[in-house]
């Protein structure tokens, strides 16, 4: 496995330099591809920090904020001065860590949902 991910750096050192290339060219050209490319960036950079890989950083930043958290709470002010309410408007809620106070346990999801805690099924 190690080997594997040895043998990925050549690629992994080429790739980004072409997504920010193609990410200059749809700027002007393709703005809606543009915006994939940065959400792309904005999600890598959240799993180099231990994040979900399908959360960006404004979510997980957000969630910590509304946590307590300081790192969180510093984010959101700076990206909600450059766009207000940034932060509330990026919370994916079926993304990363659940949203503070909208957990469930497991044994309740799975009485609401119908399935049998023993085999996972639904019940019929």
């Amino acid at each position: 496995m190690r080997l594997w991910l040895v043998l990925l750096l050549p690629a992994l050192a080429i790739v980004p330099v072409l997504a920010v290339a193609r990410y200059c060219w749809a700027v002007f050209y393709s703005p809606a591809r543009a915006w994939r490319i940065a959400v792309g960036f904005d999600q890598l950079a959240n799993v180099a920090a231990n994040g979900d890989e399908d959360e960006t950083i404004s979510s997980r930043a957000a969630k910590a904020r509304n946590a307590g958290r300081q790192w969180g709470c510093v984010l959101c002010r700076i990206l909600d001065a450059i766009d207000p309410d940034h932060c509330n408007k990026s919370i994916e809620a079926d993304e990363g860590a659940p949203v503070p106070g909208t957990e469930k346990p497991p044994e309740e999801t799975r009485r609401q949902s119908g399935q049998s805690e023993a085999t996972g099924l639904i019940n019929s």
